[in-house]
């Protein structure tokens, strides 16, 4: 009868120090989560950031080659001194 005792015991003490380590390990998943779910907003965040730049340098190189190409046009058509002498 006593050794059925302190297997009782020793059975509870088992079940406390394994819930304990369940909630830990519940807390610790939890923060892992949150820090998950941060690095995935600004992971969207970046994205969006890098799509406007993306789309900023296209209107760069939009706007430089056509204003290079303007440019080049008028220097044509436009006569030099040299010519005229």
């Amino acid at each position: 009868m006593i050794v059925s005792l302190e297997a009782i015991f020793l059975s509870t003490f088992v079940m406390i120090s394994q819930n304990r380590a369940d909630a830990k390990r519940e807390v610790l998943a939890n923060q892992q989560w949150a820090t998950v779910q941060d690095e995935d907003s600004q992971n969207e965040e970046l994205l969006r950031l890098s799509r406007q730049i993306l789309d900023l340098t296209q209107q760069v190189h939009q706007y430089a080659s056509a204003r290079s190409k303007g440019a080049g046009a008028a220097t044509a058509a436009a006569p030099t001194d040299d010519a005229a002498a």
